[in-house]
């Protein structure tokens, strides 16, 4: 399907929904996706009753180096950088399950795998509709600390892509100890929402160990709201720099859980 967003232009962006054969309303899960239609786990979330769409990143920005998608054409006055866009192109895809009859609004889940993790966690942080944010592999920019960052784990300074981040973000590379946030703070905003975590240990590019941290520090906030503890989570396994079956399993058990 293509979804047209009402703005100062009809922006376009493609999708693809996956029904199960079984009763609505149905909880939701929305992964973004370079490429559609090749999420291979998706009958696992169709056998247990949920729908699934994944939705065109690229359409509303291409992920390239100064190249403006279609979406900072239309609104040229916002500063947004590329994960900002496509976190905004999350919400637009709840405001289109909003005019469906068939859809669990209050079990909607955002994902995605490494930049689209972090743009996961920044969708979840920014709009309260996301009753479940799981970012996999997201390191820097994503569920990973800058301030604490283990052997081989990939700094500010070491970003190759600067168009995913605003320019005065880009302004603390090299001396990441100076910003003023790190990434438990967005995932407080989460709270107390649920938010899993999924991880490589092996993966340490992505700052395994900075994840941990991030996720104990946003633990304080989940205890101030008075939310359940075991909603702000952590699954680690071993293996290469991925999206993989284990990964999605970890997503639907916390899902069932929760």
């Amino acid at each position: 399907l293509t979804l047209v967003i009402g703005s100062r232009r009809q922006l376009r962006m493609r999708a693809v929904l996956y029904v199960p054969n079984s009763a609505p309303p149905y909880p939701m899960v929305i992964r973004e996706e370079g490429t559609l239609g090749r999420t291979e786990q998706v009958p696992m979330f169709l056998d247990k009753g949920y729908m699934f769409i994944e939705y065109a990143r690229h359409d509303l920005d291409p992920d390239k180096q100064d190249v403006q998608g279609q979406a900072q054409k239309a609104y040229p006055e916002f500063d947004w950088a590329t994960l900002a866009v496509w976190a905004w192109g999350a919400s637009r895809v709840v405001d289109y399950l909003e005019t469906r009859d068939d859809v669990d609004l209050t079990r909607i889940s955002i994902t995605g795998h490494s930049r689209g993790g972090k743009m996961a966690l920044l969708a979840g942080a920014l709009d309260e509709r996301f009753a479940l944010v799981v970012p996999n592999g997201s390191g820097a920019g994503g569920a990973a600390a800058y301030r604490v960052l283990g052997p081989g784990a990939e700094s500010l300074g070491m970003n190759d892509k600067p168009h995913w981040y605003h320019e005065r973000m880009r302004q603390f590379a090299e001396q990441e100890d100076r910003l003023p946030f790190d990434q438990h703070f967005l995932k407080a905003l989460v709270a107390p929402r649920a938010l899993l975590c999924t991880e490589s240990l092996d993966d340490a590019f992505a700052n395994p160990l900075g994840t941990q941290v991030t996720s104990l520090a946003a633990a304080r906030v989940y205890e101030f709201l008075g939310a359940d503890p075991q909603k702000n989570g952590l699954h680690f396994r071993r293996g290469e720099h991925a999206s993989n079956t284990e990964d999605w399993q970890a997503l639907l058990d916390f899902a069932e859980w929760h």
